[in-house]
């Protein structure tokens, strides 16, 4: 698959094709100006739990932007 210029880099996050639900669990709170919001959402599939961690930085006026993805399986 390819994204944003990068060929494979969606290949290890996990497939899910039946019903797929992801329960936000909220974003963390930077402590100080240039710390980056990280929210995450997780889900259990058929070949275990997920969480997707993204880190985010802007703000509610001008938007955010995703700066980097974790996914826990």
């Amino acid at each position: 698959m390819l994204a944003y210029g990068d060929r494979g880099v969606l290949d290890p996050l996990p497939t899910v094709m039946a019903d797929p639900q992801m329960t936000s669990d909220g974003c963390s709170a930077p402590a100080g100006a240039d710390e980056a919001i990280v929210c995450t959402w997780s889900g259990d599939f058929q070949d275990g739990p997920v969480a997707i961690h993204m880190q985010v930085t802007g703000n509610a006026s001008d938007g955010y932007r995703v700066t980097k993805i974790d996914v826990e399986h």
